[in-house]
């Protein structure tokens, strides 16, 4: 990511948190996370539509696995990290679901066609959904 759309992300989620008083776990998922998945997803949208989705696998498993082993682990070196409550009760669990059907489909359908990208973007606006009544903790 650029280091003037870091800096971008930086002084919004700072104005969210101070000035409007949503939730940092919120903050995290909706403006730091869509930040940075939607560059990726722009990034992959062309290999995929010329015929290498492999490509467009290869870097959401890579980010996936990046993203729960080598930055948490780095994040915990620093400094020890906390689950909230809603994290273990909410987050955690539809991040295990939301992984675990599209493993799962991926074994029994090796091809996710435009019904399950459907499905997906449904499972992530009600994710956001069930965040709605977190937002201001």
């Amino acid at each position: 990511m650029a280091p003037q759309t870091e800096l971008l992300l930086f002084v919004c989620a700072r104005t969210l948190l101070t000035v409007v008083g949503i939730s940092e776990t919120l903050l995290g998922i909706v403006v730091v996370g869509m930040g940075e998945s939607l560059e990726e997803t722009a990034r992959m949208t062309a290999p995929a539509r010329r015929g290498h989705p492999e490509l467009a696998w290869g870097n959401v498993v890579g980010t996936t696995v990046v993203l729960l082993t080598f930055n948490l682990g780095v994040l915990a070196l620093v400094r020890p990290l906390v689950a909230e409550h809603l994290v273990l009760q909410l987050h955690a669990p539809y991040l295990v679901a939301c992984t675990l059907l599209v493993a799962g489909s991926l074994l029994l359908l090796p091809k996710l066609g435009r019904g399950a990208g459907v499905l997906l973007l449904i499972l992530f606006f009600g994710y956001l959904a069930l965040n709605l009544r977190h937002v201001w903790q």
